[in-house]
């Protein structure tokens, strides 16, 4: 993902650390406990230009379901503006950046093995 964007021209800022932006407890019905994590992930990313996420579920969540979780609290601006800068890869690629037939299949391959070799570390 990250050598796909520098290839595109774009500045790329990773965290090392992963993060839940607050959907299970969301979706198990926990309201106040999503809400904790939500905030906490605000905090990290509250300065940063645009988020990009591998599932289009977490920008879905952050887009739809942080102002809900927010409504009437002092941060729902912030909210709404994180969810406009919140973007799935693809999404990201085509929407934004409007690549829509990038030569990556080198690339891909690389990027391939580098996620088996991952995959295979974490075990």
């Amino acid at each position: 993902m990250i050598k796909v964007l520098e290839k595109a021209c774009c500045e790329v800022q990773s965290t090392l650390t992963k993060l839940v932006a607050g959907k299970p407890a969301f979706n198990a019905g926990f309201r106040d406990e999503s809400r904790e994590v939500c905030t906490k992930f605000m905090k990290i990313f509250r300065v940063r230009n645009l988020l990009l996420h591998r599932a289009q579920v977490v920008s879905v969540f952050i887009r739809n379901y942080y102002p809900k979780l927010f409504e009437n609290a002092s941060v729902h601006n912030q909210v709404k503006d994180m969810g406009k800068r919140s973007y799935e890869f693809t999404e990201f690629l085509t929407d934004v950046l409007k690549i829509e037939n990038m030569v990556l299949n080198s690339m891909l391959k690389q990027l391939t093995m580098t996620a088996v070799l991952r995959c295979g570390n974490a075990r």
